[in-house]
């Protein structure tokens, strides 16, 4: 068996490489989260081994970065080693790793059919494929690998380190070490406490070297992970087993989760991010193609949970691939759950997906007919790889047409005189990077500062020439780049909570079409007109600090 699970692994690992090439041709990094990673990686490639935290470009006067050191300072240390366009195919080579290594544990704990079925699911799903393609750089791509870690080790040392390699890289990933504690405390296995003791503390170590001003929510791996992690600890600890979870919740409401609960919704700003839409949110065509996505798997996995769990205590039950009974209950359990929070937060199918896939080929070798083990398999693996197929037709680029006309006035701003740029949230990444100008707003929101936020957010409301000068003064603005109004106004009236707006009647509506005449600001850049409503304009303001 051990052989045969390093065979599939290894064709599971060349199928996936082999796929995720596929785009190397029109590879390019997307002007969103993937360009603040490369500003990172770059950094760490210059200065190995520090990491960019607080950014002088971002914020009023400098900002710290919400992501965890882990993935930027790794990726930094190889782009140091082979340059930073090594750092394209990071995503391609982890992500064939991390197949490999999955469908080789799969098969050597559940057989070759599971095994095979997984290998091919996680090879070509179109949606695991293309974010860990060439030049796909953001973080996402790593997200499972990081769960399916901390959902296998059952030993606290394992545990331990598959949990802080998980949130040291996107501290939301504390959901999935909260998984291992229903399934370590429901099974009693108190020597567990000794991996989240010891998370928390290499977290505690970290927070306690970072700069007096690192802030203190959820948003930023620290204190309130810290805490979190010792309620674990001690409600795996304290017997009897109730008034454990009793005292470890205790502890865990004295953590400042209120921002990090938003995560799951009630946030303004979140709510205006198309990744963190529900489902339901979704148009029909993009609908049936996320349920397309979640295959086979979103059924096996509720048929193998009922078949696996009685009460979340071991099963004794006969097949042909052996008990491993609390291997089942955790893929299970973690494949549901990321289903379900998936369906409420598209943010989680890059989870979801990836584990419905090992759920639903473990699950169909469970069945006792063989020809329906067979479908099933076939249903898990074949699906996934024919939706690729389709996909591949009509290859999306990573560059969006509108992004094209961010980063064409970013390239326009990056040889004029230095100054801060009020933009919307989604081009700050583009003006800083690329643009090379300091931003008030980027793809961070209100993580950093949500104060800012909503000023910056409220200055794009103004009603005329005099409030938007004074916000200029406010913010040290020399440059307010503006695009579509209806899109940005109708983010910033839900932002800001706004019950009505008339956008016709603000500076930005009439800056944009051209409708306002002014000493204090100047017309410096408007995008070609084939742009359309993707159109940029920008204004230098006059007045500047």
């Amino acid at each position: 068996m051990a052989r045969g699970s390093r065979r599939v692994g290894s064709v599971a690992f060349l199928l996936a490489l082999a796929l995720r090439l596929l785009n190397v041709r029109f590879a390019a990094i997307a002007p969103e989260d993937e360009l603040y990673h490369w500003k990172r990686m770059e950094f760490s490639a210059r200065h190995f081994p520090q990491v960019l935290e607080r950014d002088p470009d971002r914020g009023v006067s400098g900002a710290f970065c919400p992501w965890p050191p882990l993935y930027d300072l790794t990726a930094g240390g190889i782009a140091r080693l082979f340059g930073m366009k090594s750092v394209m195919f990071i995503p391609p080579v982890f992500g064939a790793i991390a197949v490999g290594l999955a469908a080789m544990w799969v098969t050597a704990n559940f057989g070759l059919l599971s095994g095979s079925a997984a290998a091919v699911a996680l090879a070509a799903s179109p949606f695991i494929v293309t974010q860990s393609w060439v030049g796909e750089i953001d973080h996402h791509y790593l997200e499972w690998p990081l769960v399916f870690g901390i959902m296998i080790a059952r030993q606290w040392r394992r545990a331990a380190l598959a949990m802080v390699a998980a949130i040291f890289v996107q501290s939301a990933l504390i959901i999935a070490c909260g998984l291992s504690l229903l399934l370590f405390w429901l099974n009693g296995e108190r020597k567990a406490s000794a991996a989240f003791f010891a998370s928390a503390a290499v977290v505690a170590l970290y927070r306690l070297t970072r700069a007096p001003d690192y802030p203190n929510t959820a948003w930023f791996l620290g204190w309130p992970h810290v805490a979190l992690l010792v309620a674990a600890g001690v409600a795996l600890l304290i017997r009897p087993r109730f008034l454990g979870l009793a005292c470890g919740g205790l502890i865990a409401l004295a953590a400042p989760l209120a921002q990090g609960l938003s995560f799951f919704g009630g946030d303004r700003w979140l709510s205006t991010v198309d990744e963190f839409q529900p489902m339901w949110r979704s148009t029909p065509d993009d609908l049936i193609s996320q349920v397309v996505g979640l295959s086979a798997g979103a059924i096996l996995a509720w048929v193998g949970g009922l078949l696996c769990v009685d009460r979340l205590q071991p099963v004794r039950r006969p097949t042909e691939v052996g008990p491993h009974t609390e291997a089942r209950q955790s893929i299970f359990l973690f494949a549901i759950v990321f289903l379900i929070l998936t369906i409420t937060s598209r943010r989680f199918w890059s989870i979801s997906i990836p584990l419905l896939a090992i759920a639903g080929a473990i699950a169909a070798a469970w069945f006792a007919n063989r020809r329906v083990r067979v479908m099933a398999a076939a249903a898990v693996a074949l699906i996934p790889a024919i939706q690729l197929g389709m996909w591949m037709r009509y290859p999306n680029h990573p560059i969006k047409r509108d992004q094209v006309a961010w980063i064409e006035a970013a390239e326009f701003l990056r040889p004029l005189p230095p100054g801060r740029v009020l933009t919307q949230w989604a081009m700050g990444h583009t003006f800083d990077v690329t643009g090379k100008h300091a931003v008030i707003v980027d793809g961070f929101g209100s993580m950093p500062d949500p104060v800012v936020f909503e000023r910056a957010t409220a200055a794009l409301v103004a009603g005329n020439e005099r409030t938007m000068a004074h916000f200029c003064d406010e913010l040290h603005v020399r440059y307010v780049a503006f695009s579509d109004p209806e899109f940005g106004l109708e983010h910033a009236q839900k932002i800001l909570a706004l019950p009505d707006l008339n956008m016709q009647s603000t500076w930005y509506w009439r800056a944009y079409h051209g409708n306002v005449s002014t000493p204090r600001f100047r017309l410096i850049y408007r995008s070609d007109p084939g742009f359309m409503r993707a159109a940029i304009v920008i204004w230098e303001y006059a007045g500047h600090a």
